[in-house]
C-alpha cells in the first residue's frame, strides 16, 4: 500500500498520529510518501527532512511541488484557476506513484482529488484530527 501525507497543516497538525501510520506503512512493505507547497529550494527540502525526521516521519519520497509557471505548464486542465492548477500537482503525483490513501488539510485539494482521481482514498485532515 502506497500512502501520501501534505506537510504543513496534516503532518504538522498530527504529528504523533502521521508518526505512527508512516512507522506502520513501513512495517507492511508500503512506501510512504510526502508532498509539500513548500517554496522548492534545496534549503527548503533539507530543512524540511530535518523536520519530518524531528516528527518521527519515516517516508520514502519526498516531492516539493514546482512554482506556478511550471504548475500551470504540466496541467492539462484549462478551466482551474492558477492556484488549482499549482496544487493539482499533487494528484500528478500521487497517480505517476501509484498511492492508495492520501492525507491533506486543505479542501481544494481534497476537491481536486475526487473530481479527478476518485480512485485514490482522501482523507481531510483537521486541528482535532482525521475525518
Amino acid at each position: 500500500m502506497n500512502v501520501c501525507f501534505d506537510v504543513d497543516g496534516t503532518v504538522t497538525a498530527q504529528p504523533e498520529f502521521f508518526s505512527l501510520l508512516s512507522h506502520a506503512v513501513k512495517e507492511s512493505g508500503g512506501d510512504v510518501f510526502i508532498v509539500t507547497s513548500r517554496t522548492r529550494t534545496i534549503e527548503t527540502k533539507r530543512a524540511t527532512r530535518e523536520e519530518l525526521k524531528e516528527l518521527g516521519i519515516v517516508y520514502d519520497h519526498l516531492f516539493i511541488l514546482h512554482d506556478r509557471t511550471e504548475a500551470e505548464r504540466i496541467c492539462p486542465f484549462g478551466n482551474l484557476d492558477w492556484y488549482e492548477k499549482y496544487i493539482f500537482q499533487k494528484t500528478i503525483y500521487c497517480k505517476a506513484n501509484h498511492v492508495d490513501i492520501y492525507f491533506d488539510d486543505e479542501e481544494k485539494v481534497i476537491n481536486l482529488f475526487r473530481q479527478f482521481l476518485p480512485e485514490v482514498q482522501v482523507f481531510q485532515v483537521h486541528r482535532k484530527g482525521v475525518i
